[in-house]
């Protein structure tokens, strides 16, 4: 048997993180963590691209050519406009998705590292609902 924690670990593994703090934030679509650079104190956000099982039985947005076009469209954001999003990570190696191995039971099991832009989730209670209803999911 396997923990959430122990996923986000080995993929923490392939980033250039030191001393880091992992802070698990939900398991829906993906395996969310809240990781923070114990030395620079710098943020990320880690996603194990891992959703559960109720949430999404055919989840192409997780095969590797869409994560890969996932990342290439935020960089392509970032360098183009000036709207804020996330900053893909590179792992060691250089590369934006990881691979982690088969140990989990799922193959293939990507994970991705982003940079942490501060916010908080909205919801209908939100005074800014209605000005982004029609960006939002159902």
């Amino acid at each position: 048997m396997f923990s959430r924690d122990m996923i986000a670990n080995e993929a923490l593994k392939q980033y250039d993180i030191q001393s880091p703090h992992l802070e698990f934030i939900r398991h829906n679509e993906n395996l969310t963590y809240s990781v923070t650079d114990g030395i620079s104190g710098i943020r990320f956000l880690l996603r194990v691209h891992m959703p559960v099982e109720w949430f999404s039985r055919i989840a192409i947005q997780h095969t590797f050519s869409a994560l890969q076009a996932e990342m290439r469209l935020l960089e392509a954001i970032r360098e183009g406009t000036d709207i804020a999003v996330q900053k893909p990570v590179p792992t060691r190696s250089g590369e934006f998705i990881c691979r982690l191995t088969n140990k989990f039971g799922q193959d293939p099991l990507y994970a991705t590292m982003l940079t942490w832009i501060d916010g908080h989730p909205m919801d209908r209670k939100d005074p800014e609902w209605e000005r982004h209803r029609p960006f939002l999911p159902v």
